[in-house]
């Protein structure tokens, strides 16, 4: 949490944090949230409420990719059409074009500012394999990690 200046806070509507899965955005959003006095929102937990509550892997597997990332883009401009607060990215929002779009115009237009959270790869391995080691929830919420050909 130190690694954000209490500036940034004071001169930003939104605060967004970018990052691949286990870098820290939420646990990050919620103390930050926290020191601001403001809501902190995780946006899988938002894209989750849209169909159910199922699992991030469920909804994968029965709904697909696709549904996923629409409701991840319409969760998106949701959330930014809110009081300014944190809001916690999935690891792949910023890859859905619809969800950038917005993203860039929160920024360039509503004074929003995107925090990407740079975590060494092994930090990353590290952090996933205790999630499955110890059954987190988060674990059990994710698709599988695949690895490109």
């Amino acid at each position: 949490m130190d690694h954000v200046p209490p500036s940034v806070a004071a001169a930003y509507g939104w605060i967004v944090l970018n990052g691949l899965r286990g870098s820290g955005k939420s646990t990050l959003a919620r103390r930050f949230a926290e020191r601001r006095g403001v809501q902190a929102v995780d946006l899988d937990a938002r894209v989750r409420r849209r169909f159910g509550g199922r699992t991030i892997a469920e909804i994968w597997r029965t709904d697909g990719e696709p549904a996923f990332r629409a409701a991840e883009a319409e969760a998106v401009s949701e959330v930014l059409a809110e009081p300014p607060g944190v809001l916690a990215l999935g690891g792949g929002t910023a890859m859905v074009p619809e969800a950038a779009g917005r993203l860039a115009r929160a920024v360039g237009q509503e004074g929003a500012c995107v925090i990407y959270l740079r975590t060494s790869p092994e930090r990353l391995a590290a952090r996933l394999a205790a999630d499955r080691v110890s059954g987190a929830a988060a674990a059990a919420d994710r698709p599988p990690l695949q690895r490109s050909s």
